[in-house]
């Protein structure tokens, strides 16, 4: 079999090398347009489970690399003059260039082919490679082989914010650092660290604005060196920069949708780049080459097509895990001053949490010191801001109490609102309803939402959604109401919505978001702009005039009076989802030319409207809420820009906390799913209008809790579905991290169950750090 790599670098060395050691006689051969030992840039980075692979799969070049890399186990953080460090990490990093010599090497020796100095005529590919039975296109960031094949592996490539340059100095790094200086344009972040003994990598990251405040000039090296220099003359101590094809770049995060096209397979940085901020793309281009090697290996003799098949299996989610991983992180870098008010400690927990893979038991696993120091700052933090004085019995973050209004919480957990679709045909709640929420609040948060509540007839979602219209609904609603305060301390949230252009649709476990089937059953319904969900097959709405808004806001105002009278202890207005008051906010339902629609103040203007009608008849000391999507997940939707006016907004009209979810505005969104993948627009909300938050969003476990707390992501965190196959979500968690709960936490009736529970939590926590300290340090130091 013949093999063609085209492009040098590691990821096309490695897979080579790998597949050459397991197939001697097959033909490899290495085209590379630059000289042997050109390379741009300084050091590469690799974490201790990447090098436990190389260790694996060629030890004699996993030799050698040792050899030339510095190890480090700690990450510094220098901020505003300050530092911590956390251990734990486990990273090494080496030269570039000596890298690739140690893989040309190893090449050699294996007999691999190695040609250098040759420029591939693209155009002309399949043509002059026409004897390879594959050819590996690892052509790099700017791959010439991606942009010809475009229409085939369908690259999105989107040129991030943030500007950066990569530098080295001679300034010694005894562990991976990262120098975050505040200057009169801003934060800039050096991340810096050891790739060989006297040298160190130093990129340089800020945002635009900042760039070009500082006049920086993107193609002059020596220039911006020196003006650096300056900036961080403290932090290198005297030592100089060194530039090696150091101009100013934006970073290109690109994913190919394919990743082969007939005997053509990508590879590397010109598949999948990867934002240096959480390692390197070296590191995922090596990764992605012991995949292919594998595939090519087993399968390639017999069918290329089914070796690239399984390689796409074994790697396209890990890539985009990792890449997703990139991306959060640099989101975070991109908006660093959003979190420049912290003080040191809560600083370096953002830093070190920022992509979301690393939670608040991952600190506590790899350095109990660090975790120690960030609760002690957090605790002494909180009790300056609140009162609370958790500085003895530290609890974890998530059973801090908190406060909306006069309602204080007795944690930061919350059940989220979950459509039962159980009501009777009239909106009445049934006995499911008192079994389902009277059974949840016995789990032990500290405030649970029921289900999106219609204040009219016409405002239902389905045939199965309760309603809030009639005494009976009243009485119903109060008896759930009176069995959870007189049974527990969970606090309960009525939320009110309107379904808008989504209602009169069959119930969430049949055909959802469809018409109902018996065409008699359905009703007409009402949107910002006569736009159905679903063209062809939805209802198409009515626009909504003057007189229905009056209705609506009427139906609104006495649901809310209800509401206090049934004991609820609080109260929020669902404007999001593509319901009736999110058709209002979002550009992409509303259409209008009133003073209803266009501009953000025009669609936030109707909503408001019911909200502060809502005010005018809710108790003063009781908190009110508004949910929101943030995002609609297509191109043309509600912006950044256009959710921090609508906090503000609202935040001036009295609200309480905004629940931040996202989407489900139109059907052909297409969100970006993963871990708390909804945490950023909390986040965003949090710290820029400055309005009390409620993070949602696969949001699964009690470190994830913790860490959204302890980094100021949110000040209160909703789970869904975790609470629907496990209510006691919040009791597990109090004995797994051993919270001083006094009785009344517990229901009496439960009481004999609590000492278990915390008997066998303690038992797998002790395993757990028993784990730890037998735990080896790294084989590769």
């Amino acid at each position: 079999m013949k093999i063609s790599v085209i492009g040098g670098g590691p990821g096309g060395l490695y897979f080579a090398l790998l597949t050459k050691k397991a197939k001697p006689d097959w033909d490899i051969e290495v085209f590379e347009q630059n000289r042997p030992d050109d390379t741009f840039g300084f050091g590469v980075v690799f974490s201790d489970d990447t090098l436990d692979e190389f260790l694996n799969r060629d030890p004699e070049s996993y030799a050698l690399i040792r050899n030339e890399f510095a190890y480090w186990d700690d990450i510094i953080i220098r901020y505003k003059g300050s530092e911590v460090r956390c251990g734990g990490n486990g990273f090494a990093g080496c030269s570039r260039l000596n890298l690739l010599k140690i893989l040309q090497h190893r090449c050699d020796e294996l007999g691999v082919k190695l040609t250098f100095g040759k420029r591939i005529d693209i155009e002309n590919l399949e043509k002059d490679f026409a004897s390879s039975d594959m050819i590996l296109a690892s052509d790099g960031i700017g791959s010439a082989i991606r942009t010809y094949y475009s229409e085939y592996f369908k690259p999105s490539i989107v040129i991030k914010s943030n500007r950066f340059t990569w530098m080295g100095s001679t300034r010694k790094v005894e562990d991976f650092t990262y120098f975050f200086k505040d200057t009169e344009h801003g934060p800039i972040c050096a991340h810096t660290y050891q790739y060989e003994e006297g040298t160190s990598t130093w990129v340089f990251e800020m945002s635009d604005d900042c760039w070009q405040k500082w006049q920086f000039e993107e193609f002059d090296e020596l220039g911006s060196a020196d003006k650096l220099e300056k900036i961080f003359a403290e932090e290198l101590e005297g030592h100089k920069l060194i530039i090696n094809r150091s101009m100013w770049r934006q970073f290109p995060r690109i994913y190919c949708k394919n990743w082969y096209h007939k005997n053509i397979a990508i590879l590397g940085d010109a598949k999948a780049s990867a934002h240096f901020s959480i390692g390197s793309g070296t590191k995922l281009a090596m990764e992605c080459a012991i995949a292919l090697s594998d595939a090519m290996v087993e399968h390639g003799e017999t069918s290329v097509e089914d070796a690239f098949k399984s390689y796409v299996m074994e790697r396209e989610t890990p890539v985009q895990i990792l890449q997703h991983n990139a991306d959060v992180s640099m989101a975070w870098f991109e908006h660093m001053d959003r979190s420049w008010d912290m003080d040191l400690m809560q600083f370096a927990t953002v830093v070190m949490c920022r992509s979301k893979s690393v939670t608040y038991d991952n600190l506590i696993l790899r350095d109990p010191g660090f975790a120690e120091k960030i609760d002690t700052a957090f605790y002494e933090r909180y009790y300056l801001e609140s009162g609370y004085d958790y500085r003895q019995s530290r609890p974890t973050p998530m059973f801090t109490k908190f406060k909306l209004g006069e309602m204080e919480l007795r944690n930061r957990v919350v059940m989220s609102p979950m459509a039962q679709y159980s009501a009777d045909e009239e909106g009445n709640v049934t006995d499911w309803h008192f079994n389902h929420y009277g059974g949840c609040a016995k789990g032990g948060m500290g405030l649970m939402y029921v289900e999106m509540t219609c204040p009219s007839p016409e405002a239902r979602i389905t045939l199965g959604c309760p309603g809030l219209w009639t005494d009976r609904h009243e009485a119903g609603w109060k008896r759930i109401v009176d069995f959870v305060h007189e049974n527990t301390k969970t606090k309960i949230c009525m939320q009110l919505g309107h379904a808008g252009r989504k209602g009169s649709t069959q119930l969430g476990w049949q055909n959802a978001d469809h018409p109902i089937k018996d065409k008699d059953k359905n009703w007409p319904l009402k949107s910002a702009s006569a736009l159905p969900y679903f063209k062809d097959i939805s209802q198409t709405p009515k626009a909504i005039d003057r007189a229905d808004m009056n209705k609506i806001i009427a139906d609104f105002r006495q649901a809310t009076i209800r509401a206090d009278r049934a004991g609820f202890d609080m109260i929020e207005m669902h404007a999001a989802h593509g319901y009736l008051l999110a058709s209002f906010l979002s550009p992409l339902t509303n259409i209008r030319d009133d003073d209803y629609g266009g501009s953000i103040e025009n669609r936030c203007r109707f909503p408001l409207e019911v909200f502060k009608a809502m005010k005018d008849v809710w108790p003063e000391h009781k908190p009110m809420s508004v949910r929101i999507s943030a995002c609609d997940w297509v191109e043309g939707g509600i912006t950044e820009e256009d959710t921090f006016y609508i906090a503000n907004a609202f935040k001036d009209a009295g609200v309480d906390l905004i629940d931040v979810s996202a989407g489900q505005t139109v059907p052909d969104q297409k969100p970006i799913y993963g871990r708390m993948f909804q945490l950023g627009f909390a986040e965003a909300i949090r710290n820029v209008p400055r309005v009390a938050t409620m993070a949602v969003g696969n949001i699964t476990d009690p470190a994830q809790v913790n860490t959204i707390i302890h980094t100021r992501r949110a000040d209160l965190v909703a789970l869904g579905r975790p609470h629907l196959w496990n209510p006691y979500f919040t009791r597990e968690a109090a004995a797994w991290y051993g919270v001083p709960l006094d009785e009344g936490d517990w229901e009496k009736q439960y009481l004999s169950g609590k000492a278990q529970a915390y008997s066998l939590k303690e038992k797998a926590r002790a395993q757990q750090l028993e784990w730890q300290q037998k735990a080896k340090p790294s084989r590769h130091k």
